[in-house]
This record gives structure tokens, sequence and C-alpha cells, in this order.
């Protein structure tokens, strides 16, 4: 979860950080932003905690990884038996290694 700090600098801001921020990076927000505005806004706000809600709604097990590191996809195969006519994917190999390449993020089971 994110944080959100009390102390109130100079320029009538305070330092919080954003949910789901993969660097972890101190943001500035308005010092008369309420904890409840800042947890509106940052926290349930942000994409990660939105899908954390629809995986427990929809009962999805994993654990949500957030900007995943890029695969080396030079050696991958696609198996359209498996992918297309055993599970109805319908997608080609051209747009499983875009959805890949253009992941926002990953479960781990």
């Amino acid at each position: 979860m994110g944080a959100y700090i009390l102390g109130i600098s100079d320029d009538s801001t305070r330092a919080a950080r954003k949910e789901g921020d993969p660097d972890g990076k101190t943001v500035q927000v308005p010092a008369e932003l309420s904890y409840e505005e800042w947890y509106n806004e940052y926290v349930k706000g942000s994409t990660k905690y939105k899908l954390q809600k629809v995986m427990k709604d929809k009962k999805i097990s994993g654990k949500l990884i957030m900007g995943p590191k890029q695969l080396n996809l030079d050696n991958y195969t696609f198996d359209d038996e498996h992918i297309n006519k055993e599970r109805d994917h319908k997608v080609t190999k051209e747009e499983a290694v875009s959805f890949m390449k253009n992941a926002k993020f990953a479960l781990s089971r």
C-alpha cells in the first residue's frame, strides 16, 4: 500500500507514495489533501488496486506483478493446437508476442 506522510513542507505540500509505483518514488501532494482523499486518489484509484479488486471478485488466485520484466522471446514457440484449438483463444503468434511485450501486469501462480 502507498504511504501518506503527515509532515507539511515549506511549499504547502506533503510527501506521499503512490500505490503500485514500482520505484516506490515519493511524490508531493497538496497539504490540504486529507488522508481519505489521498487514499481514494492514490490507492483506490491506482491500477494495482483496481486489478486486485477484480481478482478478488472473480476469485482469481496469484500474485499480481506490476510492470513485469520483459521476456526474451527469441526462442519462443507458439503452440496453435493448444492455444487456439484446445483453449479457443483465437490469437495469432504475432498477437501473443505483442501482448507479452506490452504487458502492464502479470500474474504469478
